[in-house]
This record gives C-alpha cells, sequence and structure tokens, in this order.
C-alpha cells in the first residue's frame, strides 16, 4: 500500500501514528470512518492520484480501495 494513501486515510479518520493501517481493515468498524469520511478519503485520493473513483459504496476495505486506485492508474477499465 502507498504510504501517501495511508497518510491519507489516517488524516481524514483522524487515527493517531499508533494506529496500524493495513489491507484488511474495514474502514467503518475498524478504523471508524463512515461514508462522509470515506467521501472525503476519495476525494483527496482522486487528487493525489489523478485518479476518478464512481462507485463509492463498493469499497469496504482499506486494500480494495487501494487495488482499485493502482487499477485505475494503470489505465484499466473498471
Amino acid at each position: 500500500m502507498n504510504k501517501k494513501f495511508e497518510e491519507i486515510v489516517r488524516s481524514v479518520g483522524e487515527l493517531p501514528e499508533s494506529v496500524v493501517i493495513d489491507e484488511t481493515q474495514t474502514f467503518e468498524a475498524d478504523l471508524n470512518i463512515d461514508s462522509l469520511k470515506l467521501l472525503d478519503v476519495i476525494v483527496n485520493a482522486e487528487a493525489e492520484f489523478g485518479v476518478e473513483i464512481e462507485d463509492i459504496h463498493r469499497f469496504t476495505t482499506v486494500g480494495e480501495l487501494w487495488r482499485h486506485i493502482e487499477l485505475l492508474q494503470a489505465g484499466a477499465q473498471v
């Protein structure tokens, strides 16, 4: 997972440095990032990585969203 993406998740979720963020964690249950904060994560990630994410409701884990961003950066049609 990209360090900048992790920083976005940490910042939006207001998570302390002591919280380890990994790809298996769910936004809501594990990181307490609700749908409004998730939208903020996505908007920040779009700006940072130059992608456009359409279906924000399909992502439940950090890894799902990061892999989607990687696919979009690679030019995949998702």
